[in-house]
C-alpha cells in the first residue's frame, strides 16, 4: 500500500474531529493493522525500528551535549548533507560538529544555512499558531507579535544573504 499524506491527515483529521486531540500511542495501534493507510509510514521490523530509534536518541543527546573547543563549552551544530529543495530527504542525515569550528567548505555552509532558514519558517508558523489561539484563551499577543517580527526579520535577511564569495 503506497503513502499518502492526504489519506493519512484525514484519517487524523477524524481523530482530531472526534475527540479533540490526538496521540501517538493512538497512531501506532491504527497504523499496526498492515490494512491501515497509516501502515506504510512505520517500520515494523522490530530491529531496523530499534536501530532507528536508537539513532533518533543519539541525535537527540548530540542536540544537548557542550563540548570543549578552544578551552570554551560548546554546542554542536547539525550539517545536513541531504536535502533538496522540495524539502525532501532524510532530516536526520549528515554529521554534527563543534559550532565554533568555522565552516570551511560552500556546501557546508549552503547546508547550515538552508537548515537555519528551515527552522525560521518553522518558528515562524508556530508562532502563527500561538498568535491565533491567544485570543480564545483570553492573552495578548503583543510579545507572539513581537516575536514574529523578528523572526520574519531574520527569515528575510537570510533569505536575501549572499552566499560565500
Amino acid at each position: 500500500m503506497a503513502k499518502s499524506i492526504k489519506i493519512a491527515t484525514s484519517i487524523i483529521q477524524t481523530i482530531i474531529d472526534d475527540k479533540g486531540l490526538v496521540t501517538a500511542p493512538e497512531v501506532v495501534h491504527i497504523a499496526k493493522d498492515e490494512e491501515s493507510p497509516l501502515h506504510p509510514y512505520f517500520e515494523w521490523d522490530d530491529k531496523a525500528a530499534g536501530h532507528e530509534y536508537r539513532l533518533i536518541q543519539a541525535r537527540q543527546l548530540l542536540r544537548r551535549v557542550r563540548v570543549e573547543y578552544d578551552d570554551k563549552p560548546v554546542r554542536l551544530v547539525h550539517v545536513n548533507v541531504s536535502y533538496s529543495d522540495d524539502g525532501d530527504g532524510d532530516p536526520g542525515a549528515g554529521y554534527y560538529k563543534p559550532i565554533a569550528v568555522n565552516i570551511l567548505s560552500r556546501d557546508e555552509y549552503e547546508a547550515a544555512h538552508h537548515e537555519t532558514l528551515q527552522r525560521l519558517v518553522a518558528a515562524n508558523e508556530s508562532l502563527d499558531e500561538l498568535q491565533a489561539v491567544a485570543p480564545a484563551s483570553g492573552i495578548t499577543s503583543t510579545r507572539v507579535r513581537s516575536a514574529k517580527r523578528h523572526v520574519k526579520s531574520a527569515i528575510s535577511d537570510l533569505d536575501n544573504q549572499s552566499t560565500i564569495s
